[in-house]
């Protein structure tokens, strides 16, 4: 199985780092695998629903999202036909450079709990979330679960008991 007559392009890693749905992602693949070194294309909705193996109103959905964004910009396309009527064709989408990245605000916090005063190992670089459901980051192979009622209470969960006769 040969590549080398196969074509290629280029989209920078960041574009994973907006936080796109698979299907923005596709459409956008496909969008800058059509304009290859030119910085726009015009191919139908139809065209990038099936390349993208999505309904056509899904494919509206994730370009009216991409343009939404800043990713692309949409331009109608008119035609005259003999007649002299005029009709809407493909739309141009013109590929936009990429947005500025989303702030440092949208991390993780990580802090250290317990470890000043009671010398206990604490939640050492466990995300807030984790720390209040009462997981301490580490997996226990011991076979045993330590699901305990305290933990249960801490995450909210709430313990059936039955009695055995």
């Amino acid at each position: 199985m040969s590549i080398l007559g196969e074509r290629f392009f280029k989209t920078s890693n960041a574009i994973y780092s907006y936080g796109l749905g698979c299907r923005e992602l596709a459409v956008y693949g496909y969008l800058r695998s059509r304009a290859g070194s030119k910085d726009y294309c015009w191919p139908s909705m139809q065209t990038i629903a099936a390349a993208c193996g999505c309904s056509s109103t899904t494919a509206r959905k994730a370009v009216d999202e991409l343009e939404r964004r800043g990713f692309i910009r949409r331009v109608p396309t008119y035609a005259t036909d003999r007649k002299g009527r005029r009709r809407q064709c493909n739309n141009t989408y013109y590929l936009l450079d990429l947005p500025p990245l989303p702030g440092p605000q949208d991390k993780l916090t990580y802090h250290e709990e317990g470890r000043e005063n009671t010398g206990d190992r604490g939640t050492i670089g466990a995300p807030i979330e984790a720390q209040r459901s009462g997981f301490d980051g580490e997996r226990r192979s011991s076979g045993t679960s330590d699901f305990s009622p305290v933990r249960a209470e801490m995450s909210g969960v709430e313990l059936a008991t039955t009695k055995a006769g």
